[in-house]
């Protein structure tokens, strides 16, 4: 992939963003300067409190096993080196313009995975003799156009990455269908905006791009890096595949697709709503069943209601919940897909997206939704039916 390092037009999904942070950007030109003294960074990094603490919390992590605690920033800086700290002062003012509007967790999983994919850039640049301290830097920031993108639509990112995990929709498209741009490009885009390297601007725009074999370069280091972070267990985005019904959920779905040979990448499976979501209605209706006595619709078609609904003791699975219906208690399931509410019109809780069609009969772009502005939506619009008899056969007028 070829990449123009030319400044373009800003954005409109990041013309939202605040300006970067002038302490940070003093830090830059600061460091930038040969003649940068640890002292006049030291200094100038003390007008941050934010940035202060966390120089000092990194320089004391284990990732440099010092003896004695680092108290003095001026030490900090320099066990840190200054394209280190360049590198930081830019992830910590962004961290600190997005971490008050965005979900941690998401916020963190993100953090997580670029520290994760600095330190193995580093690593792996002295194996290929590249600059250590530059894939340090640009395997930290490679991720800049998802804190842009998460600072300008908190709300609305944070529900993308959602609905992008649990659908397995591909998460650049998505970005480019909502807000016109891939975190790639964004990511470039304030690279050049912020005055960073080309180098830099141009490894961030191709991360994503497929890995070249033998080849040694910047570009190539860093999309081989976060790929051995994700392989590691530190994607930034992800399914959440720790919950007990997850646990019991894809084993099941594990040996299904070993039996039939099927690619598992293809399959309608733990990465796919349908089967999932088609396995948790299965486990509740049986519940249902269970905690109506009947198999009578009209008997447990209220009890969807009793068994997924709060109050009740928290279950995931069916033997679990079972055990607890028998003892006599109240349930909560929570399975696969989340909750499992449903609306008194019997539409589950779970309703991320609307994907509709266009004029020329193509599928539109998905749309996000509010679940629970949809939900009160569909609950107006529902329709009564009065059925002789009440259980089929039978007729009904609605």
């Amino acid at each position: 992939m070829t990449v123009s390092t030319a400044r373009p037009q800003a954005p409109w999904a990041l013309r939202l963003l605040p300006p970067f942070p002038a302490i940070a950007h003093r830090i830059l030109a600061l460091a930038n300067t040969e003649d940068a003294g640890t002292h006049e960074l030291g200094a100038l990094i003390k007008l941050d409190p934010s940035f202060s603490a966390e120089i000092l919390r990194f320089a004391n992590s284990a990732l440099f096993s010092v003896r004695r605690q680092v108290t003095s920033l001026t030490q900090a800086v320099a066990m840190l080196g200054t394209d280190r700290v360049k590198s930081m002062a830019t992830f910590v003012a962004l961290n600190n313009l997005v971490c008050s509007s965005v979900r941690a967790p998401a916020l963190r999983k993100v953090w997580v995975h670029s520290v994760v994919t600095a330190i193995i850039a580093e690593e792996a640049a002295h194996l290929a003799r590249l600059d250590g301290e530059v894939a340090y830097t640009t395997g930290l920031l490679h991720n800049l156009g998802i804190l842009g993108l998460m600072c300008a639509y908190p709300d609305e990112y944070s529900r993308m990455l959602e609905v992008s995990n649990d659908f397995g929709f591909d998460l650049l498209q998505t970005e480019r269908d909502l807000f016109e741009i891939d975190h790639c490009a964004a990511g470039a885009y304030l690279a050049l905006d912020w005055d960073f390297p080309n180098q830099l601007a141009a490894a961030i725009a191709t991360h994503h791009d497929d890995p070249v074999a033998n080849q040694r370069g910047l570009d190539n280091l860093i999309r081989v890096s976060w790929r051995l972070t994700d392989t590691l267990g530190y994607a930034a985005f992800s399914p959440n595949t720790t919950t007990p019904a997850w646990t019991f959920y894809q084993p099941l779905r594990d040996a299904w697709v070993a039996k039939s040979g099927v690619d598992a990448s293809a399959y309608y499976g733990a990465d796919n709503p349908y089967a999932f979501s088609a396995y948790d209605v299965l486990v509740q209706t049986a519940l249902a069943v269970e905690m109506a006595g009947s198999y009578k619709a009209s008997a447990w078609a209220p009890a969807m209601f009793k068994v997924g609904d709060p109050p009740g003791d928290k279950c995931s699975t069916y033997a679990d919940c079972l055990k607890l219906i028998r003892e006599g208690k109240d349930i909560d399931y929570d399975g696969v897909t989340g909750p499992g509410t449903y609306t008194t019109g019997g539409v589950n809780a779970v309703t991320p997206t609307y994907t509709g069609f266009g004029p020329d009969g193509k599928l539109l772009p998905p749309v996000l939704l509010d679940p629970q502005l949809a939900l009160s939506t569909l609950d107006q619009v529902k329709t009564t039916a009065t059925c002789t008899p009440e259980n089929p056969p039978n007729k009904c007028t609605y």
